[in-house]
C-alpha cells in the first residue's frame, strides 16, 4: 500500500539511482519510523513516571529492557528549549 501524497511516508519516490521506491522500501522507512516513535515515547515517559510506569508502556517485563534500548538522556536545557518551542507554536494567537 503507497501512502497518502504528503503522509510522512511520501517523503522520496525514488531512491538514490532514480528508481522508484517499492512496497519492500517502504516497509523499510515504516519500520524505522516505528522504533522512533517507540523511542520518543520512551524518552518522554522518562520525566512523567517511573522505569517501570516506562517499562508497562512499552509493553516489556523488565524495566532495564526499555531503559536500555529506548529511553534516551535528555539534558535540561534540551528540555526546556523544546518546552519554548512547543509555547512558541502551540500557544493561542491574539485576536
Amino acid at each position: 500500500m503507497r501512502p497518502r501524497q504528503g503522509s510522512d511516508l511520501s517523503i522520496s519516490t525514488q531512491d538514490r539511482g532514480g528508481s522508484a521506491v517499492g512496497a519492500v522500501n517502504y516497509q523499510r522507512v515504516a519500520d524505522i519510523l516505528y522504533v522512533d516513535r517507540r523511542r520518543s515515547v520512551a524518552t518522554h515517559l522518562q520525566h512523567l513516571g517511573s522505569p517501570k510506569d516506562t517499562a508497562a508502556v512499552m509493553r516489556h517485563r523488565k524495566a532495564d529492557t526499555a531503559q536500555a534500548h529506548y529511553v534516551q538522556e535528555m539534558d535540561e536545557k534540551v528540555i526546556e528549549a523544546l518546552d519554548k518551542l512547543a509555547v512558541s507554536l502551540f500557544a493561542p494567537k491574539p485576536a
